[in-house]
C-alpha cells in the first residue's frame, strides 16, 4: 500500500538516523546498546537478559544492534525505491554498505570466524561466542567465505553443535 508506505516511511527513517545519532558513543561508527549500570541489569535494551557477553563492558559495539541498523537502511532503500525518492534510496544503499563495511571491519574475528562484540572504550573484542554473531547474516554484512566459516560452528564439534540450536552463548564458552 503506497499510501502506507508514504505515512510509515519518514517515521522509519527518523528512527533509524535518531539511533544513528545517539548510540555511537565512541564515535567509531557503529552502534551500542545502552546498558544500565546496574548489577541486576546486564542487558540494556539488547533483550539478552543476563548474558555473559556484557560481563566486560557497559559499551559494546554489539553485532546484533548494527546488523538490525544495516537491514533498516536496506529496507529504506527499497521503501524509497518504491515511492519514487531514488536520490534518497542511494543514500540509505550507501549507509547500508558502509554498515556492513564497518561490521566487517571491527566485529568479524578471523581467528574464530565469527562476529564479537567489540568493547567501545578499547576497541578489543571480547572472547563470547554468542548467537548474536549470526545476525550480520540478515544485512548481507558477510563474504560467501565468512558465511561458510559461520556455518562451520553448526558442525559436530563446531562452537555451536549442541542438540537444542542455537544456544544464546556457545556451550563450548568457559
Amino acid at each position: 500500500d503506497r499510501d502506507w508506505l508514504a505515512d510509515l516511511y519518514p517515521r522509519i527513517a527518523r528512527y533509524v538516523q535518531w539511533d544513528v545519532t545517539h548510540r555511537d558513543r565512541d564515535g567509531a561508527g557503529l552502534l551500542e546498546w545502552h546498558i544500565e549500570q546496574h548489577v541486576n541489569c546486564r542487558s540494556g535494551e539488547s533483550g539478552l537478559d543476563n548474558s555473559s557477553r556484557f560481563d566486560a563492558a557497559l559499551s559494546l559495539d554489539a553485532p546484533d544492534f548494527n546488523a538490525f541498523i544495516a537491514r533498516e537502511y536496506e529496507v529504506l532503500a527499497v521503501v524509497a525505491e518504491r515511492l519514487g525518492k531514488t536520490h534518497e534510496a542511494r543514500r540509505w544503499r550507501a549507509e547500508h554498505r558502509r554498515f556492513c563495511d564497518l561490521i566487517n571491519r571491527r566485529l568479524w574475528n578471523e581467528t574464530a570466524g565469527f562476529y564479537m562484540d567489540c568493547v567501545a572504550d578499547t576497541g578489543k573484542q571480547t572472547p563470547v561466542m554468542s548467537a548474536v554473531g549470526f545476525l550480520p547474516l540478515i544485512c548481507g554484512a558477510p563474504s560467501r567465505r565468512q558465511v561458510e566459516r559461520l556455518a562451520r560452528h553448526f558442525d559436530p564439534g563446531g562452537a555451536f553443535d549442541s542438540p537444542f540450536p542455537v544456544a544464546s552463548i556457545s556451550p563450548r564458552q568457559p
